[in-house]
């Protein structure tokens, strides 16, 4: 089969060299579907580096505009191999590009090596001209391309982030490859090819598989082609060096990306939403849930909207107060990006936007507040617990010892041991000092969702999808009881003077003592609670439901209200 471009055009189009239109050969009236046009310079000026030396002088020469490459397809036989045709150049031309033969994974390619660029093309793969040709126009005129320089935290690490991260990351090393940082980017596999060598995209593993044709091998797997223009930047960047433009080699590429601003959420929700965080403000008056890239803050006593607070993650799965009228939240999108911040009600109004503290390839889902508000510590679905300054924002450390999402995260009275609960079956203590691990508990029957520490700090409570709270000693880790009956899994716990409060599947909310009895239950006639919080200077507890309602009720008293607003509905 044979490609060919048309002759330059500045307005009236002309007909390609060979006098067909564009359409594949033998198939009359089937236009050459998915080609998208593509703006590209053509040669002009002196014979380029590699170009055949037996082209005339005309035929080195095209006139110096920029054209809409589209591509004229030629099915003749089966046998031949694939080739590219430039404006004005003949078919007897063509015989003098050097072909390289290769074997990729048992997949033979053609390279027509022109201007010092390889074009991979697999035999009877069309759909690869629209790249391929793609890639000889932007090889044209490499100064006229070349000009813009790709940055690595821009162009790259964004699309590393969205489309790669997920399957090449610390959760999973499919093919042994890594591209969660820049430095693992750099280390070869499983296959031991070097992935990217500067200058040289056409031999850079990285850049091939980005144009593989076989769906089972091309990057990204089981996902649609990238697009021509971001596989073209990524054959700039490596072609420009590879150049690394952040600060640390080794940090998460999530960080290197420029924060964009998030999407407005919908002025009126055209349903309910789960709702996946509350929180009491300081005053114990007011009350904020966590809704679709906002937070929304209400008056207790009225309902009354107070501020929505957007330029927020699609998900918020934690919401903490820190002193008058601050927030801290967590959430993100799920496998695509997590997002910590701090809102400030007053200074913000909802119209500045957060302070974000850190970010991740995947969501945050928990978040705890040290006594004196100077360290906090987030977890989430990339298995880590970050320990970070709150004044600051720097990250002190990261825990890696789960080997699965972190759940929960809750300091003692002193700050000196953070516990942690997580999908993997287990609950940890550590010393947030130097990040040692004291104590894991691995007492559940599957995931452990909360943690909470009790009493004198020597005891801590875990819950989990076995559907007990079970109480264990922080030092050692050996269980001394548990509590069942509490209708089904236990998503959440908060600790209470001389207890814990315990929110279920069932939607109930149920309060616990220290010596493993329940002294009270609250069974709103809602859905499973996905969320609690607690005022102790009022003794109020609120619990966050997936049909997107909320209970509210006090230690003490067996009344509660589940009519107060959350989202605005229609």
């Amino acid at each position: 089969m044979m490609a060919s471009l048309p002759p330059a055009t500045t307005g009236e189009e002309k007909p390609s060299p060979t006098g067909t239109d564009q359409r594949i050969a033998g198939e009359p009236g089937r236009a050459l579907s998915g080609v998208a046009p593509t703006a590209s310079p053509v040669l002009s000026g002196p014979r380029q580096r590699g170009q055949s030396a037996a082209l005339s002088e005309g035929q080195q020469r095209a006139p110096a505009a920029t054209t809409t490459a589209r591509l004229e397809v030629k099915r003749s036989s089966l046998k031949e191999c694939t080739a590219f045709r430039l404006p004005g150049w003949t078919d007897d031309s063509m015989g003098n590009w050097p072909v390289i033969r290769r074997r990729v994974r048992g997949i033979r390619f053609d390279y027509f090596r022109w201007s010092g660029v390889s074009i991979a093309v697999p035999p009877f793969r069309p759909v690869l001209l629209t790249l391929a040709a793609a890639a000889i126009a932007g090889t044209a005129l490499p100064h006229a391309v070349e000009a813009e320089e790709v940055l690595f935290s821009r162009d790259i690490a964004p699309v590393l982030v969205q489309k790669c991260v997920t399957c090449h990351g610390p959760d999973k090393e499919k093919g042994g490859y890594r591209v969660d940082t820049f430095s693992a980017l750099n280390r070869a596999g499983d296959s031991g090819e070097e992935p990217l060598i500067a200058g040289k995209p056409d031999q850079s593993l990285l850049f091939q598989l980005l144009l593989e044709p076989d769906e089972d091998n091309r990057m990204p797997q089981k996902d649609d082609p990238l697009p021509v223009d971001v596989v073209e930047k990524f054959r700039s960047w490596i072609g420009q060096g590879c150049r690394f433009d952040g600060a640390d080699p080794d940090q998460p590429l999530s960080g290197l990306i420029a924060p964009a601003a998030h999407p407005a959420p919908p002025e009126l929700y055209p349903h309910a939403i789960p709702l996946l965080s509350v929180a009491w403000m300081k005053d114990g008056r007011r009350y904020a849930v966590g809704g679709q890239h906002e937070v929304i803050v209400r008056e207790l006593d009225n309902g009354s909207l107070v501020q929505r607070l957007t330029n927020l993650p699609e998900r918020i799965h934690a919401l903490l107060p820190l002193g008058d009228d601050r927030l801290i939240y967590a959430g993100g999108a799920p496998g695509r990006a997590g997002e910590l911040g701090i809102i400030d009600l007053n200074a913000d109004a909802g119209s500045v936007g957060p302070r974000v503290l850190a970010r991740s390839h995947d969501t945050f889902l928990t978040v705890a507040v040290a006594p004196g508000n100077e360290l906090l510590a987030v977890g989430g679905a990339d298995k880590w617990i970050r320990l970070i300054e709150i004044v600051s924002g720097r990250e002190l450390r990261q825990l890696t010892h789960h080997a699965d999402w972190v759940l929960g995260l809750a300091f003692n009275a002193d700050g000196s041991r953070l516990a942690s609960a997580s999908r993997d079956g287990t609950a940890r203590v550590f010393d947030p000092a130097n990040g040692e691990m004291l104590a894991a508990f691995r007492g559940h029957e599957g995931a452990v969702f909360d943690v909470a520490w009790l009493g004198d700090q020597s005891m801590a409570a875990s819950g989990g999808r076995d559907g007990k709270v079970r109480f264990w000693k922080a030092v050692g880790a050996t269980q001394t009881g548990d509590v069942g009956g509490l209708g089904g899994e236990v998503f959440k716990l908060r600790p209470i003077e001389g207890g814990l409060l315990a929110v279920c599947a069932d939607g109930g909310v149920r309060q616990l003592n220290a010596e493993r009895k329940i002294v009270a239950s609250w069974l709103p006639k809602l859905d499973a609670a996905s969320a609690v919080g607690f005022h102790a200077g009022t003794g109020l507890w609120m619990s966050g439901h997936l049909s997107g309602a909320v209970a509210v009720g006090r230690i003490g008293e067996a009344e509660m209200r589940t009519n107060c607003p959350t989202l605005p509905l229609p």
